[in-house]
C-alpha cells in the first residue's frame, strides 16, 4: 500500500511551525504484550521528541482456539485436549495474576505514552476502533503480527515497519539468522518500509547493514537489530513529522524470498558459525 503523499494529507494535520515546517501528527505504535521491541520504538520516538499513543495487543480467546488447532495438528487431538484441560485448571489460578498484570502493563506504558489502549488482537474491531478514535495519522508496528487491510487503510499517512533484515532479499522470520546461515553476511541488517498487504513487500524507505563480531550470539544479534530498527524508525518519523514524507522504492520480490521460523537443526548450525567467528577474532 503506497503512502498517502498528496499535499492534502499534510493539510489534514495541523501545522505547528511555519519556520521549521513541523506538523502535529497523531503517531500510534501497535505492539504486543511484554514486547521489548515495541517499548524500544516508543523510547526512541520519545528521545526524538515524538509523542505517541500505543495500542497493546493481548491474546484473545480466538487466538487460543487457533493455538489449540495448531497443537492438535502436531500432537494429535487426545494430547491437545489433555494440554487444554491442564491449562483450564491453571486458568483459575491465573485469574488474579492476569488482573494484576493488566494494571502493571498499563502503568508501564502510561509512563511512556500519551494514551494506552488494550486490544484483543491485531486486526480486531477493538484495534480498528482505537485507531479511528485516536485519529491516527501514522501507525508504527512493533512486533504486532500481520496487519490486514481493515487496519492498513485507517492511518491517513500510512503504516511503517522496521524489519530486521535487508529487503527485498530476506523477507519473513529469522532473516538475519538465515542470511548468516546462507553466508550472506552483507545482507544482515535492518530495513524501514511502508506496509502493504503482503509480508515485508512494501516500498523500502531505508536500509542499513549490520556487522557481526566475536561477541555476537543469536540473542545479541536479534537485540542489536531491533535496536537499530527502533533508531531508524525514529529518524524516519521525525522526517515525516517535518513534512517530508518518503515515497520509498518499490521492491522486486523475485530478487529475494520469504523465510520462515528456523528449525532447531539449523539453529545448531548457526551457533557453530558464530562460534567460529569468536575463534577467528581471538
Amino acid at each position: 500500500m503506497t503512502p498517502n503523499l498528496t499535499p492534502s494529507t499534510l493539510n489534514r494535520v495541523q501545522r505547528t511551525s511555519l519556520k521549521t515546517r513541523t506538523y502535529q501528527m497523531n503517531v500510534t505504535v501497535l505492539t504486543s504484550k511484554n514486547n521489548f521491541y515495541g517499548k524500544e520504538i516508543i523510547v526512541a520516538l520519545r528521545r526524538a521528541g515524538i509523542t505517541v499513543s500505543v495500542v497493546v495487543v493481548k491474546k484473545s480467546f480466538s487466538l487460543k482456539q487457533k493455538l489449540f488447532r495448531s497443537v492438535a495438528r502436531r500432537l494429535g487431538l487426545v494430547d491437545a485436549l489433555k494440554l487444554s484441560f491442564i491449562r483450564t485448571m491453571d486458568g483459575a489460578k491465573k485469574y488474579y495474576r492476569i488482573a494484576k498484570e493488566n494494571q502493571e502493563l498499563l502503568k508501564d506504558y502510561s509512563e511512556l505514552c500519551q494514551q494506552v489502549i488494550f486490544s484483543s488482537s491485531t486486526n480486531h474491531l477493538d484495534t480498528e476502533h482505537a485507531l479511528k478514535e485516536s485519529k491516527t495519522d501514522l501507525l508504527v508496528l512493533g512486533h504486532s503480527g500481520i496487519v490486514r487491510r481493515n487496519i492498513l487503510t485507517i492511518p491517513k499517512i500510512g503504516v511503517l515497519n522496521g524489519h530486521p533484515g535487508i529487503l527485498p532479499f530476506y523477507r519473513g522470520i529469522d532473516c538475519p539468522h538465515w542470511a548468516l546461515l546462507n553466508g550472506d553476511n552483507n545482507k544482515i541488517g535492518a530495513t524501514i518500509h511502508w506496509v502493504d498487504e503482503g509480508i515485508d513487500t512494501g516500498r523500502v524507505i531505508i536500509t542499513k547493514k549490520h556487522r557481526i563480531n566475536k561477541t555476537t550470539t543469536i540473542s545479541i544479534l536479534e537485540e542489536e537489530l531491533y535496536t537499530l530498527c527502533s533508531e531508524m524508525i525514529a529518524s524516519v518519523v521525525v522526517q515525516i513529522v517535518s513534512g517530508k514524507i518518503p515515497e520509498g522504492t518499490p521492491q522486486h520480490p523475485e530478487e529475494g524470498q520469504q523465510y520462515f521460523k528456523m528449525p532447531y537443526k539449523d539453529v545448531r548450525k548457526l551457533k557453530s558459525i558464530l562460534q567460529s567467528y569468536q575463534k577467528l577474532e581471538k
